[in-house]
């Protein structure tokens, strides 16, 4: 490997370290996470929400206590509601059970204060 593709390697490695396609702030997504979230934070055992927005879509992590079809099912059906009212927002989701999982480049958009941890 010659001198100028080393050099090239750790440019790439560090813009793909910088992941300058992830946005730092919500930006033209803001209004529809926040409706996303009005929906969500109401279901009983919702955790957390974070969000990384990219250019052309964002990803909405929902943190649950429990992972059943139930929680699931009705996450989807509340951002099908919210994907109906910004039909230019493309939303990808996730839904987890551990908050560990929750990519370090995502916005919290809520936090449920009162939930005291999620079992093991």
């Amino acid at each position: 490997m010659s001198v100028v593709s080393t050099n090239r390697m750790e440019e790439v490695l560090k813009w793909a370290k910088e992941k300058p396609w992830v946005r730092k702030e919500l930006g033209e997504y803001e209004s529809a996470c926040q409706d996303f979230v009005q929906r969500v934070s109401q279901l009983d055992g919702v955790v957390t929400v974070g969000a990384i927005p990219y250019a052309g879509h964002v990803d909405l992590w929902t943190v649950v206590k429990k992972r059943n079809r139930s929680i699931i099912r009705t996450i989807i059906e509340r951002l099908i509601e919210v994907s109906n009212e910004y039909d230019d927002v493309f939303f990808d989701f996730v839904v987890i059970d551990d908050p560990e999982l929750l990519p370090e480049e995502s916005i919290v958009i809520y936090k449920n204060n009162n939930v005291q941890s999620i079992p093991a």
